[in-house]
């Protein structure tokens, strides 16, 4: 018999059935024990690689053969069943277990074994679960049968007690009746002072984690969400970046795409059914605070809001929200709220990959701090730290636009390609040609008339102004400020491909102001 370098085992409440490999891949053990066999077995094997499918009593059956010092991993079982030959037999899945171990792209995936205490902490939160649960079977059963005597209240668990006191001084509900409810309420009040007892231990267990603590800073994450998340999210370190976190959380949605054409449903709902629920309800309390106006919201989800249903906007904070999380278990640092509102001033909402802006569109705060000074240069250099210059090795392969390259002098900058550009203007992609009297007017006296133009304006390619009230009384005040009187109610910039024609007399027409050009070198300078 060969080395063994690989074993399946197929476990069982009694009976566990090997399956072993030597280096080329031929079967070299095929062996079925019972329960009292195993350790003895796996004692006496050269150390190796095991694999088991992740379900009930896995986790203790890979602390104990790691301790042994096998090593151990755990596959999920949506990826081993592929491997299943043909029928359903504790052999077959066994070879299935050891096939699917060897994939590459099934070891991406393997779920990460959880220590003594880890195991713990999850049982904790699993029974306060079950508590809430019964909790809440409780009292809507008492609520039913009060419902069937005439006997109504309020909404909510505070008022229970009350809807148990109306029944007890209801001279009309018959006596047995009345001792059912003592009974149920005995049960809804046992269920209370578990439920307190184990929230003590909860907060307790929260005070002694410094992830925990670490993590109940993030808006929207408290004492439950961050002692689930230390005690399910074992090695942060195996996604490789947030969104592969919030992805194994089920809050990305589904890929329908096909044809070349991207179509998205819904979230998956994968992954850790819990973990999800607490952050989505954690979003919940956040926007409600933000309805009652008690905290300000970020400038993109204040947007969304206004656009989409509530229980969407918050699916979108959950998964922003854990991507932040993933980033503090991840690096080991602090929730720093400056940098959550930095980054929500420059419109950074959940991104397509974490930590990359494909485009921006600079909103209000951005044109507030990049012209906060009149200095051109200075402007150009808070230019540069809130849009960035993109390298064009990594756009779209977009020529450059003269007539774009000339509106980016005006605003004392320098750009890399016509993307740059879009995101100076406020436009996502596309080419520029500032065909409006009003809008080059505008321009030629300052960057901070631009912007107003810009806000006062309507894009023909179909992205209208975030700002429309605002901007109109912003371009109307700075107009008659300049002396200038708006030609139309709305001035337009038109987006299009220019021909070459057209290309050629931008450019030897584009003459920018001297102040403008000295201030682009200097920009220049302060880049490289």
């Amino acid at each position: 018999m060969g080395k063994i370098i690989r074993v399946g085992v197929d476990t069982s409440k009694s009976v566990f059935q090997l399956h072993g490999v030597d280096e080329n891949e031929e079967p070299v053990l095929r062996r079925k024990l019972r329960r009292q066999q195993v350790l003895t077995f796996f004692a006496r094997l050269e150390p190796t690689f095991v694999g088991m499918e992740s379900c009930g009593g896995s986790q203790y059956w890979a602390r104990e053969l790691r301790a042994l010092g096998h090593r151990v991993v755990l596959v999920p079982p949506q990826y081993a069943k592929p491997y299943v030959a043909r029928g359903k037999n504790d052999a077959a899945d066994a070879e299935a277990i050891c096939e699917a171990m060897s994939r590459p792209k099934v070891r991406k995936r393997f779920v990460a074994i959880k220590s003594a205490e880890q195991q713990a902490a999850t049982m904790l939160i699993g029974v306060r679960e079950g508590l809430v649960r019964r909790r809440t079977q409780v009292s809507n059963t008492i609520r039913g049968h009060a419902a069937e005597f005439g006997v109504v209240v309020g909404k909510g668990l505070a008022h229970v007690g009350e809807l148990l006191e109306h029944v007890a001084n209801d001279p009309t509900t018959p006596e047995l009746a009345k001792e059912m409810f003592v009974v149920l309420a005995g049960q809804y009040i046992h269920l209370e002072a578990q439920l307190k007892e184990i929230d003590a231990r909860l907060t307790a267990l929260h005070r002694g984690n410094e992830q925990s603590r670490r993590l109940a800073e993030i808006p929207s994450i408290g004492p439950i969400t961050a002692v689930c998340l230390c005690a399910k999210v074992v090695d942060p370190k195996m996604f490789g970046c947030g969104r592969d976190f919030s992805a194994w959380l089920g809050l990305t949605p589904k890929d329908h795409s096909t044809a070349g054409k991207t179509r998205l449903g819904v979230i998956t709902r994968a992954g850790d059914e819990m973990l999800r629920a607490l952050l989505i309800n954690g979003a919940m309390a956040v926007i409600q605070h933000i309805e009652r106006s008690k905290i300000e919201p970020p400038l993109w989800l204040e947007q969304l809001l206004a656009r989409k249903p509530k229980k969407l906007a918050a699916v979108a904070l959950a998964n922003k929200t854990a991507r932040i999380a993933w980033k503090l278990m991840v690096s080991g640092e602090r929730y720093d709220p400056r940098r959550a509102a930095s980054a929500a001033a420059r419109g950074a909402g959940p991104s397509v990959r974490s930590g990359r802006r494909n485009g921006f569109w600079p909103n209000k705060e951005t044109y507030q701090r990049v012209w906060r000074t009149a200095d051109p240069v200075r402007q150009g250099r808070n230019l540069h730290e809130d849009v960035g210059v993109i390298d064009r090795s990594k756009t779209r392969d977009i020529p450059t636009l003269p007539a774009a390259q000339e509106t980016a002098s005006l605003f004392g900058a320098r750009v890399a390609d016509t993307n740059s550009v879009a995101s100076l203007a406020g436009v996502k992609t596309g080419h520029m040609i500032a065909s409006d009297p009003l809008t080059k007017s505008l321009a030629s006296r300052g960057p901070s008339t631009y912007g107003s133009a810009r806000l006062h304006g309507r894009i023909k390619s179909g992205h209208p102004t975030r700002y429309p009230r605002e901007a109109e009384r912003s371009a109307r005040t700075r107009c008659g400020s300049a002396g200038i009187e708006p030609a139309s109610p709305h001035a337009e910039l038109e987006f299009r491909a220019p021909s070459s024609a057209e290309s050629l007399q931008t450019r030897t027409a584009a003459k920018p102001p001297e102040n403008a050009t000295a201030s682009t070198n200097l920009c220049d300078k302060s880049v490289r």
